[in-house]
């Protein structure tokens, strides 16, 4: 319990630090080394063509997506998303103007297993590393179709986005994904997605899965957390909300 405890703190604490980098728009500070001073007993660098360690030392490239490519790798998404990532039914996500890095990590998360999903595990079993990161291109080139709500539910949902509940230790959303929904990098991986304009039948169906514990692939566990927090009404008004919510950028 207090390792549980120990650890739900550690997670809560960094995502307030993010909240105030991105408000004082700090978020890619970065720490100078106050002695850039060589140690005097470092290892020379190895020659050109030293050996195959060398070579196995240097990382692989990074992919990059080509939208038109993803565009035709994508063709099978569009009975569920949407051709334009915009999807036509409410329980399946838009796609549209999604951050790539994140689409890709979802995309290698349904294929290693870490998300589950019969369909998608099934789809993305198909798609080579290549094919990941040329889909994800794809729908991040596209622009996401939003639908205003209940003006009720909007303002409870922005109350809870917007300033969240300290009193309860639920932070607001916008730590994490932005003013406006937009998500962001945060310098892990696949970053933390756009929600704006999403269907609201989605959101409601995954803040469930998380409060749940029956959907785990989220970083540290923060959203675990947070929608631990939420009540189902809480889930309702964050998820139209959302879906009205205008994005300013990508």
């Amino acid at each position: 319990m207090r390792r549980m405890l120990r650890r739900r703190t550690g997670v809560l604490l960094v995502v307030t630090a993010l909240a105030c980098c991105w408000a004082t728009g700090d978020a890619r500070a970065e720490a100078t080394p106050a002695d850039a001073t060589p140690a005097t007993n470092a290892a020379a660098p190895a020659p050109p063509g030293a050996g195959p360690e060398a070579a196995a030392a240097e990382p692989p490239p990074k992919l990059v997506g080509d939208p038109a490519k993803g565009a035709t790798s994508a063709a099978l998404c569009a009975a569920c998303h949407g051709a334009d990532g915009n999807a036509p039914v409410p329980m399946f996500p838009k796609l549209a103007g999604q951050r790539s890095d994140y689409v890709a990590k979802q995309l290698r998360d349904f294929k290693a297993g870490h998300r589950v999903d019969p369909m998608m595990t099934g789809m993305a079993a198909m798609l080579s590393d290549q094919d990941i990161v040329d889909v994800a291109a794809h729908f991040e080139s596209g622009t996401v179709n939003r639908v205003p709500g209940d003006p009720v539910l909007v303002e409870a949902g922005q109350q809870i986005y917007r300033k969240g509940r300290p009193e309860i230790g639920l932070l607001p959303c916008i730590g994490c994904h932005g003013l406006n929904g937009e998500g962001a990098n945060g310098a892990i991986d696949g970053g933390f997605p756009a929600v704006s304009g999403q269907n609201p039948a989605y959101v409601v169906k995954q803040l469930e899965s998380f409060r749940a514990g029956s959907r785990a692939n989220d970083w540290k566990g923060i959203m675990q957390i947070v929608a631990s927090r939420l009540s189902d009404d809480d889930i309702a008004a964050l998820s139209v909300y959302l879906n009205s919510l205008s994005r300013s950028s990508k």
